[in-house]
């Protein structure tokens, strides 16, 4: 499978900052709390009955790589990536990545 780092992810989203070591790798993206696993890189997203930055100590403990934030709060116990608003930021990350394959 192949891992994308932090600091690479970061280079394919307009004006992204990492928080924390741009070497932490992650294999997959998720967007669901409920279902994140070892190694994923959580997108917190906020939607009109939700916001996902909520979830964050539950996605850290459920062992998450790290987040994609739009925001990063304070004490945040795992590497993050500051994207500015998080659903155009997945979308920046996910079009970057799929040019490495055109």
């Amino acid at each position: 499978m192949t891992m994308l780092s932090l600091g690479e992810a970061a280079r394919l989203i307009p004006g992204a900052t990492v928080h924390g070591d741009p070497a932490v790798t992650f294999e997959r993206v998720s967007t669901d709390s409920r279902t994140v696993g070892p190694g994923d890189l959580f997108v917190a997203l906020k939607g009109e009955r939700f916001d996902a930055h909520d979830f964050l100590v539950d996605v850290a403990a459920r062992g998450a790589a790290a987040a994609l934030v739009a925001h990063v709060p304070a004490g945040l116990a795992m590497p993050a990536i500051d994207g500015g608003e998080t659903r155009a930021a997945l979308g920046a990350l996910a079009h970057g990545w799929r040019k490495r394959f055109a």
